[in-house]
């Protein structure tokens, strides 16, 4: 069983993974195009937003000072300075959920044994630590998509779906690693809810992991980092 999981089960989940990260990235580039923005024929939130920004672009700066007001401004305009609370608690989140399978020692074994090289990693008390911390936010996003009308009235099932598939695997891989209940079952399940979530990221809203990038950085819009050169193409 376990041969099976960290072998074949293992390498078709990475095929479904970059394949289908690989057709969602080239669905986004067939779906959207360059495009010279007209800031009078975007939503009023958005060219404001955009009008803002630019100007922010021409603060002349002499001093560090200068350079310390100009980010505040943009700041304070993002979702960062508006909610700073829930702002931290996400990007500790999402910073655990990429970072920790990388620098955990039993996923450095298997991808020296694979693939002949391995990334630094951490003692395992601070992975353990890490994980409970990233247990007990899932638990919050999970409590807050039940219990907050107003995020409750936008969440449907695709939303428990890919919340699950995050935190499952995290769940299952601290109780396997305090050996609560079996060892070997809950290893078992630790492995299937990683590979489960590899399979899920291409295919449900877990695809905002590529997109969060190709979105803030391509598309033009009020959360855009950069320039944003292009647009969605308008269904005729």
């Amino acid at each position: 069983m376990y041969d099976f999981l960290i072998g074949p089960m293992l390498a078709f989940s990475l095929v479904v993974f970059v394949a289908g990260v690989w057709y969602r990235v080239h669905q986004f580039f067939s779906l959207s195009k360059e495009s010279k923005i007209d800031l009078s024929c975007l939503p009023k939130i958005i060219s404001d937003s955009i009008d803002n920004r630019e100007k922010d672009e021409y603060i002349r700066i002499n001093s560090a000072t200068d350079l310390l007001l100009k980010w505040k401004l943009r700041l304070k305009r993002t979702f960062l300075g508006k909610h700073p609370f829930f702002s931290a608690v996400t990007i500790i989140f999402h910073s655990i959920l990429i970072l920790l399978p990388i620098v955990t020692v039993g996923h450095n074994v298997l991808l020296d044994d694979y693939f002949g090289f391995s990334f630094p990693t951490l003692s395992e008390s601070s992975v353990d630590q890490l994980t409970l911390l990233f247990i007990v936010l899932f638990f919050f996003f999970f409590l807050r998509r039940i219990f907050s009308a107003r995020v409750r009235s936008v969440t449907t099932y695709r939303d428990y779906i890919a919340l699950l598939a995050t935190g499952l695997p995290f769940i299952t891989g601290y109780l396997a690693y305090h050996q609560v209940f079996s060892y070997d079952i809950m290893l078992y399940l630790h492995i299937i809810c990683g590979e489960l979530m590899l399979i899920a990221i291409p295919f449900t809203k877990l695809v905002h992991m590529p997109f969060f990038i190709l979105s803030r950085f391509f598309i033009r819009y009020e959360l855009t980092f950069g320039s944003g050169t292009r647009k969605w193409v308008e269904n005729s």
